[in-house]
């Protein structure tokens, strides 16, 4: 998919592994490294609307391929988890990108607007990751370093 990031399509392979593909543990290290590549050198983010846009103009170009299914399953997991936004900074954690990954590949949580999904944050301590969650945006910082 040419409208999606790099980052974007590795994290969004890694979580339709998580989802479809439990057990396949080397498949998720590996694409969790070729996720890990793009945020060595910058932040990256992930925007629900524009994942969105872009598996909706791939189906209507007749563009379909892979990436497809997997930005679609990451648009969907964003969306039912009410996140509109995740900013990874430069230099994320392995265990962090990981993490959010699980995240987004777990059960949801039918009206709850996010809650349950930054109650997870919370419970991660993330601390190079931001989230946008729920209809109004709620914004979920790491905690300041020191």
């Amino acid at each position: 998919m040419e409208d999606v990031t790099p980052f974007a399509t590795h994290v969004s392979r890694l979580v339709w592994l998580l989802v479809h593909r439990p057990d396949a543990h080397d498949e998720q290290k590996e694409e969790l490294r070729r996720a890990l590549s793009p945020l060595s050198s910058e932040p990256q983010r992930l925007v629900l609307h524009d994942l969105s846009m872009a598996v909706s103009d791939s189906v209507s170009r007749s563009a379909l391929d892979e990436a497809v299914l997997w930005v679609s399953e990451l648009s969907l997991r964003m969306s039912a988890h009410s996140v509109r936004v995740l900013e990874f900074e430069a230099m994320t954690p392995a265990r962090e990108v990981l993490e959010v990954a699980k995240a987004l590949a777990s059960d949801t949580e039918a009206g709850d607007d996010g809650a349950a999904f930054d109650e997870v944050l919370v419970g991660l301590a993330l601390t190079s990751v931001t989230a946008y969650i729920g209809p109004m945006g709620f914004i979920r910082r790491a905690p300041p370093a020191g």
